[in-house]
């Protein structure tokens, strides 16, 4: 699942309204959801995965793709 999906399942639907929260700017967070932005720091992923309340690896490799990679 994709870090807008997941953002708007978990109930956060306007995305001026999540990256507030997170601490980035919408245009960043529109930046990581489309794939135009890559690696985000470690604190950026971690205050994304903890507004969602989900894991860290969860934001990029959720469902299935968690469950075939080696870390």
């Amino acid at each position: 699942m994709n870090l807008k999906a997941l953002r708007i399942q978990k109930g956060h639907i306007r995305a001026y309204e999540f990256a507030n929260r997170v601490g980035i700017t919408r245009q960043y967070l529109s930046m990581l959801e489309t794939g135009k932005a890559v690696n985000p720091s470690i604190k950026v992923v971690k205050k994304i995965a903890s507004e969602l309340g989900v894991a860290p690896q969860e934001i990029f490799f959720g469902g299935s793709e968690l469950k075939s990679r080696k870390f």
